[in-house]
């Protein structure tokens, strides 16, 4: 049945829908004009196939209650509450005239002063949700308006529907429990993909995110899929910004790791904090974070083609437990090497898409293939992987066969007791 179009209809005996604004995976956007004020505002209904859920419905009316508590300039108002005639729940927001930080980026790369004050009012709108007790938790460009006051930029934080609020007892836990990944995958923090609990600071992360993107034109994490890029979120560090574009400064990119570190106590220990930092770049004046300073790593090894494949015999792959992450079990072929003093490995694991660790080193991810020194020397290494245990495994370089499968083990399955 073809969704029902408001256009032309009165919402509540006083909003009467001029226009579609835009329509995404679970609702529709119109502007509407208040009948006896003249003002225009914009309209967010739910479409008709999920007006009968009931999570859904809470997540609309949550979102309504807690822009409008939190009652800060730089997040979206929210005026009204209600049902269309047919059921469907809608609520009545302020109408945004610009254009999403997503839609800027597409455009242009903002100089670091505009970034930084874009992003800064951002984390001021959030230290307000945060001081109401309320955790965006899906913070993206697509969720910061840009607009124009007095001919300069000016941020309006939108969409609350999936926030969390701390301390009052008021969530909905069925919306908002620990054990469950809620929010945008590339802008999770370690803790959200690990669907563990969180606080402020996930969103003092997903700022970061944001910073990194827009500076490098990049995201920090990507994958062929969902799992692959929580698994990196969780355990691997990003290149830092100025080994993808020199340019930035290394102030910006001090506090654009420092917020994104994989830690939340050495991140920014609050939106204003971080909101302070970005001010002080602006002012030229920028000095040390408050949070521990980011020491660069090296950016992670390029993914490697895909490797050939063989016939193989399997090793058993032993497995620790820790955050959620993957462990491996492994098969070997022979491999020519190019060179008389290395000897490629080629490593695949199941499923694929596995960090491939020596030490605290990023080797690739799977399927991958690499080359170790040839020495009668046993090599460890560990595969890890979003909800899996970690798994332990070794090689020697001098056996004839270099294909190794690892299996992953399920979480909480493994006894791998390598210290990593």
């Amino acid at each position: 049945m073809a969704e029902r179009d408001l256009i032309g209809e009165t919402l509540l005996e006083r909003y009467r829908v001029t226009r579609a604004i835009g329509k995404g995976g679970m609702g529709a956007v119109y502007e509407a004009i208040h009948v006896a004020l003249g003002k225009r505002v914009a309209i967010k209904v739910l479409l008709d196939r999920y007006a009968d859920h009931p999570e859904l419905v809470q997540r609309l009316e949550q979102e309504a209650r807690l822009a409008s508590a939190i009652g800060d300039a730089h997040i979206v108002d929210v005026a009204d509450i209600g049902r269309t005639d047919d059921g469907r729940p809608f609520i009545v927001m302020e109408l945004l005239d610009g254009e999403s930080l997503a839609q800027l980026l597409e455009r242009t790369t903002p100089p670091e002063s505009r970034l930084a004050r874009l992003v800064a009012q951002a984390a001021r709108a959030l230290a307000a949700a945060h001081g109401k007790g309320v955790i965006h938790r899906d913070i993206k460009p697509e969720n910061l308006f840009v607009l124009e006051r007095s001919g300069e930029d000016f941020v309006k934080v939108v969409d609350f529907g999936i926030s969390k609020l701390v301390g009052g007892g008021t969530g909905n836990r069925k919306l908002t429990g620990t054990g469950m990944v809620i929010g945008t995958t590339a802008y999770m923090s370690p803790e959200q993909a690990r669907g563990e609990d969180v606080d402020e600071r996930c969103d003092v992360y997903a700022l970061g995110v944001v910073i990194y993107e827009a500076a490098t034109g990049e995201l920090p994490f990507t994958g062929d899929n969902d799992l692959q890029v929580l698994g990196r979120i969780a355990n691997v560090d990003p290149p830092p910004p100025r080994a993808l574009r020199p340019a930035i400064s290394p102030e910006l990119e001090r506090i654009c790791m420092t917020a994104m570190a994989k830690r939340r106590e050495d991140r920014y220990a609050t939106a204003s904090a971080l909101a302070d930092a970005l001010d002080k770049l602006r002012a030229g004046a920028a000095t040390a974070p408050t949070a521990q300073s980011y020491v660069p790593a090296p950016a992670a090894a390029p993914r490697p083609p895909r490797p050939r494949r063989h016939a193989t015999r399997w090793i058993a792959g032993a497995v620790a437990a820790a955050v959620a992450l993957a462990a491996v079990g492994v098969v070997l072929a022979r491999h020519g090497s190019s060179a008389a003093d290395r000897v490629e490995v080629s490593i695949q694991t199941d499923p694929p898409g596995a960090a491939i660790l020596q030490g605290d080193k990023v080797l690739g991810y799977t399927p991958m293939t690499y080359e170790f020194l040839r020495e009668n020397k046993v090599v460890e290494l560990t595969a890890q992987m979003i909800g899996f245990d970690i798994a332990c495994f070794v090689i020697n370089p001098l056996e004839e066969a270099h294909e190794v499968h690892v299996r992953m083990p399920k979480a909480g399955t493994s006894d791998c007791l390598h210290e990593r």
